[in-house]
C-alpha cells in the first residue's frame, strides 16, 4: 500500500487536524501499528474490495492489453520479525490472472517489495531503508523470486501472464549495483533458464541508471531475447520539474522516447504518469 492511493486506510490513525503525527508512513508501520489480527481484518476487506472482475472488464473494454500487477515479497514469506500481513495477496493475484485471461488480458506480475527494501519508498513496503542486498533479507527475496519465477512460468499461466519483474525500482545510485547483479538478478536468470529451463520473459527494472546502462548484460547477443528493460517515467518528484514549462515538459517525454531507440533490449514504459504537480493528498 502506498499512503496517497488509498488514504482512507490511513485516515483512521488521525489524532488531529494540524498534522499528520502517528499516521503509519508505508504498509509495514500500518500493519506493525494496528497488529496482526486488526491489520488482516482491515487488509482482507482492502483487497477483496479495491479491485473487482469489473475493473478488469473494464480495462479490456477501453481497449488496453495488458494489466502490471504488484506484490510484496511478504505475501509469499517473511521475516522473523515482520509485522506484515501475510494474507490472501497471493489467492487474488491468481484471481486476478483468472480474470485477465476471461477477459483476454496479459499479465505481468511485479514483485515489488524486496526484504529490507530495495528503495526506502512506501512502495517498497518500507520507508527509508535500503537493506534489500543484506544477506538474510536477500535469501528472502531470492526464495520468493524464485517461487513466483516456478510457479508464473509453468504452461498454465503461459497463455496469460507473459512476464516476472525482479524487483520494482531498486535504487541504484545507493545500492552495490555489482552486487545487486550478480547475487539476485543472474541468479534468478540462471534458476529460471537453466534450473528450470522455461521460457517465461524476465523484467529487469532499469534501477533509475541512464539510457543504454544494460546493454553489457543480458542482451540478446546472449541469444536471449526473453529480457526487458522497464522504465518508469514521472514529471513530479523534484522542484526543478514541477516549476518547468509545457514545452521543457513536452521536450523531456519526447527525450525518455528517444532514449530508448539504440538500447540493446526490448524496452517498455511500465509506469509513468502526465502529472505536473504533486498535490495530491500525501
Amino acid at each position: 500500500m502506498e499512503p496517497f492511493i488509498t488514504p482512507s486506510l490511513f485516515e483512521a490513525f488521525r489524532t488531529n487536524s494540524d498534522n499528520d503525527d502517528g499516521i503509519p508512513v508505508d504498509e509495514y508501520h500500518y500493519t506493525q501499528a494496528l497488529g496482526q489480527e486488526v491489520a488482516s481484518s482491515r487488509l482482507e476487506a482492502h483487497w477483496g474490495s479495491f479491485y473487482t472482475e469489473q475493473d478488469f472488464s473494464d480495462i479490456a473494454s477501453l481497449g488496453f492489453n495488458l494489466v502490471r500487477i504488484p506484490i510484496g515479497y511478504w505475501a509469499f514469506q517473511t521475516l522473523d520479525n515482520d509485522p506484515y500481513v501475510r494474507g490472501s495477496q497471493e489467492a487474488y493475484l491468481d484471481k486476478a490472472i483468472e480474470w485477465s485471461a476471461k477477459y483476454g488480458l496479459k499479465v505481468w506480475v511485479d514483485l515489488h517489495g524486496a526484504a529490507g527494501s530495495q528503495n526506502g519508498f512506501d512502495n517498497s513496503g518500507l520507508r527509508d531503508s535500503w537493506a534489500f542486498l543484506e544477506d538474510s533479507n536477500l535469501k528472502v527475496t531470492t526464495n520468493v523470486i524464485n517461487y513466483m519465477l516456478e510457479k508464473y512460468s509453468q504452461d498454465q499461466y503461459l497463455d496469460t501472464v507473459v512476464g516476472v519483474e525482479l524487483i520494482n525500482e531498486p535504487l541504484g545510485p545507493v545500492l552495490d549495483m555489482d552486487k545487486m547483479k550478480s547475487d539476485y538478478l543472474l541468479p534468478a536468470y540462471n534458476y529460471l533458464r537453466n534450473t528450470l529451463q522455461r521460457n517465461q520473459i524476465i523484467v529487469i527494472h532499469d534501477a533509475f541508471e541512464q539510457f543504454n546502462y544494460w546493454d553489457d548484460f543480458l542482451t540478446a547477443s546472449d541469444g536471449d531475447w526473453g529480457v526487458l528493460i522497464d522504465h518508469h517515467h514521472y514529471q513530479v518528484f523534484d522542484s526543478t520539474q514541477l516549476q518547468s514549462s509545457m514545452a521543457d515538459h513536452i521536450e523531456l517525454a519526447c527525450s525518455w522516447g528517444k532514449g530508448t531507440l539504440n538500447e540493446a533490449h526490448w524496452t517498455v514504459c511500465g509506469e509513468f504518469s502526465a502529472a505536473l504537480t504533486d498535490c495530491a493528498k500525501w
